[in-house]
């Protein structure tokens, strides 16, 4: 698991730093901003078609977002789990949208990056294995 957080953690800070020289170092992340991308996440959970991403927990980070969810048993399949928490932050009105599922042992993580020129979000959306048996978690074990 370390050789595998080690190329995503490279993936995520890369994707930060050219984002910040893209946009001429006025991209950065604000914690403050994050009060507000968090109600919208929790917001689109609630839509109809979504409703099967229960949100448990939102927490503000100085560097991320983290947000604690399920899935209802209509979800039986990582595919269907990562479809899911794709669509719900893909709905929120940014300028651009990043999304890299990096799963372990513990949890589904789904980790994004959104914003526009001058604003961003980084976070991850944390779904605990132990919170959803029902769905087959075999596909992730790549020991065999």
């Amino acid at each position: 698991m370390d050789k595998e957080n080690n190329w995503t953690r490279q993936l995520q800070d890369a994707l930060k730093r050219v984002s910040s020289e893209l946009f001429q170092n006025s991209w950065h992340y604000d914690i403050a901003d994050d009060r507000g991308f968090s109600a919208e996440i929790c917001w689109f959970a609630e839509m109809e078609g979504n409703s099967a991403l229960q949100i448990v927990e939102t927490s503000i980070h100085e560097q991320q977002l983290k947000v604690y969810a399920t899935v209802d048993k209509s979800i039986t399949s990582v595919a269907e789990a990562q479809k899911l928490v794709h669509r719900v932050l893909s709905l929120i009105n940014e300028d651009f949208f990043l999304f890299v599922p990096v799963h372990d042992a513990e949890a589904l993580r789904f980790w994004f990056m959104a914003g526009t020129a001058n604003h961003g979000h980084t976070g991850e959306v944390v779904i605990k294995r132990e919170l959803i048996p029902h769905i087959d978690l075999s596909v992730l074990d790549t020991s065999s």
